[in-house]
């Protein structure tokens, strides 16, 4: 009839049933069925197709699909359009009747065919363009009408699944943001360096799929902007980093990269360069033993606590926090 979930005893019955039902932390949270947010938790713990689709056709869901984002049930749409389980049938619901926001979030989906892509870009909603333009497999048709437009061309060129006719489209003005793309084979990649461009090398060489070809290349390189970026770069090899620690001007990259060597990163906690001493604080391969004196210090204390690794480290050793 209409009304909201718990507005009336049919509604609140049916309702308490499915989370009562399906809910995995019930025996824990014994009220969380008479209340919407029992329903966002079922949505989250989610893996069944089946029931997600149940969920998004109820119809107090179905009137919410253009609600204010702050209200509880558009939160659940919102939870419903990201859902990697979310079936197709649901998405194209939602792509034909919710807003833009919605939209924008089915946008991004690896997983938004070329029919709902073409649906959205006739909504021509700048917020709604912008996501598919950063969409990984966005159909051809769709990146040739929005190259017209050179921040969404910088998106496609930045983000899309590159074959051949792509990067032969996008190569001549938008190399700059290809160097970024992360699907880049190694004759793109080769065809980057060959532009003999600073800027394109340096974007190159934090590509975190960047090829050891271009790497041992790029390592030739004399100017500290490429060398700052392929050393901070994982992918670099450790040959090339050891080699990159006997200049001081590395330092700060080298301190960065999840993948220097141990050895080095323990010599780089004797800096006293705050800007080498903040990267150790961050980088989540940095040893314990320079974590724990960098926390010491108020000035990385913030940085050491928001290291993940240090945190798993915390946890395993089942200690406080330094005071």
């Amino acid at each position: 009839d209409g009304e909201d979930f718990f507005e009336n005893d049919d509604n609140r019955d049916v309702t308490a049933a499915l989370i009562g039902r399906f809910n995995e932390n019930i025996e824990r949270n014994h009220n969380v069925q008479y209340a919407t947010l029992g329903l966002m938790h079922l949505v989250a713990q989610c893996k069944n197709e089946k029931l997600i689709e149940t969920i998004a056709l109820l119809e107090p869901l179905q009137k919410s699909l253009n609600a204010k984002k702050n209200s509880a049930n558009f939160a659940i749409v919102t939870a419903i359009a990201k859902h990697p389980k979310t079936p197709k049938s649901v998405l194209k619901t939602f792509v034909k009747k919710a807003n833009t926001y919605v939209q924008t979030l089915i946008a991004l989906r690896e997983n938004c065919d070329a029919m709902m892509q073409e649906q959205l870009f006739i909504e021509s909603d700048e917020n709604v363009l912008e996501a598919l333009s950063r969409n990984a497999n966005l159909d051809k048709a769709i990146v040739k009408q929005l190259l017209s437009k050179e921040r969404f061309a910088k998106n496609i060129g930045q983000f899309i699944r590159l074959d051949e006719e792509l990067f032969e489209l996008l190569f001549e003005k938008y190399a700059l943001v290809l160097a970024a793309n992360e699907s880049l084979t190694l004759e793109m990649q080769e065809r980057l360096y060959q532009t003999q461009s600073e800027e394109v090398k340096a974007i190159l060489g934090a590509n975190s799929l960047l090829q050891r070809e271009i790497i041992e290349k790029l390592s030739q390189e004399e100017s500290q902007i490429i060398s700052s970026a392929l050393y901070a770069n994982a992918q670099t090899p450790h040959k090339i980093l050891q080699e990159a620690y006997a200049n001081a001007a590395n330092h700060t990259a080298l301190a960065k990269n999840s993948n220097t060597p141990e050895e080095i990163l323990l010599l780089l906690g004797q800096s006293e360069e705050t800007q080498i001493l903040a990267a150790l604080a961050k980088n989540e391969s940095t040893p314990v033993e320079v974590l724990y004196q960098l926390q010491l210090d108020s000035r990385f204390e913030r940085l050491v606590k928001e290291n993940a690794a240090f945190g798993k480290h915390i946890q395993t050793q089942n200690i406080g926090w330094m005071v």
